[in-house]
């Protein structure tokens, strides 16, 4: 049991799960508390969970709305789901989000010290900006998650860990279901923390009324 259930753990499709976890986890927290941490005077807190955000924004956009730089990264296709880039509005902002990050926190861009002061651009920053960004993240990874649940095969046996080599399909079937699982309950609960119903957003009949309000935010230099 233990050497089947570490084969389970630390098999490549549980440790990509893992990394993606720790993204949705990460915008979602953040988002929700932020501005508590500069309300207690916490700062360098606050700067680390500023790059934090964007970073993780960043890395869910690569996964979502940019084309998987094959050998290099790992997308949707890893997950066994069939994806093509989303076109809504939310996919659109996700790749904004992606630009400014890349832009002013993971490179020294030249947008970040421009030769003409009146060039420096806005920098959302706060509970309110991040929990827009973050809603507009997981709206767009319901739709990679609808279609990795779909595909998802059903295991109805519990806690059995099936024997890696006496029961190969079985033991991959409890792992894939594992993976779905931890995704769905990660996905959630993110959503409950920026105020999205995320099991609504996973229904098969969600259409365009599952969308809530874009959060007001408003630009705050970076600096």
């Amino acid at each position: 049991m233990p050497n089947n259930y570490q084969g389970l753990a630390s098999s490549p499709e549980m440790r990509r799960t893992y990394q993606l976890d720790y993204s949705i986890h990460m915008i979602s927290d953040i988002a929700a508390e932020y501005d508590g941490v500069v309300d207690r005077g916490s700062l360098l807190c606050a700067r680390s969970m500023l790059d934090a955000f964007y970073v993780h924004v960043r890395l869910l956009a690569d996964f979502l709305v940019k084309a998987t730089k094959g050998g290099v990264d790992f997308g949707p296709a890893d997950f066994g789901v069939e994806w093509k880039i989303p076109t809504t509005a939310e996919a659109g902002r996700l790749g904004k989000y992606w630009d400014t990050a890349s832009k002013y926190v993971v490179h020294f861009g030249h947008p970040r010290v421009p030769d003409d002061l009146e060039e420096v651009g806005g920098f959302e920053i706060g509970s309110r900006a991040f929990k827009a960004m973050a809603a507009d993240s997981l709206i767009v990874f319901a739709e990679f998650m609808r279609r990795l649940e779909s595909q998802t095969p059903p295991w109805s046996e519990g806690s059995r860990i099936p024997d890696q080599e006496a029961e190969p399909h079985a033991w991959r079937d409890r792992m894939l279901s594992d993976r779905t699982n931890l995704l769905h309950d990660s996905f959630i609960e993110a959503c409950g923390k920026v105020g999205l119903d995320g099991e609504r957003l996973l229904s098969t009949q969600a259409n365009d009324d599952r969308r809530l309000p874009r959060i007001a935010s408003r630009p705050t230099p970076f600096g």
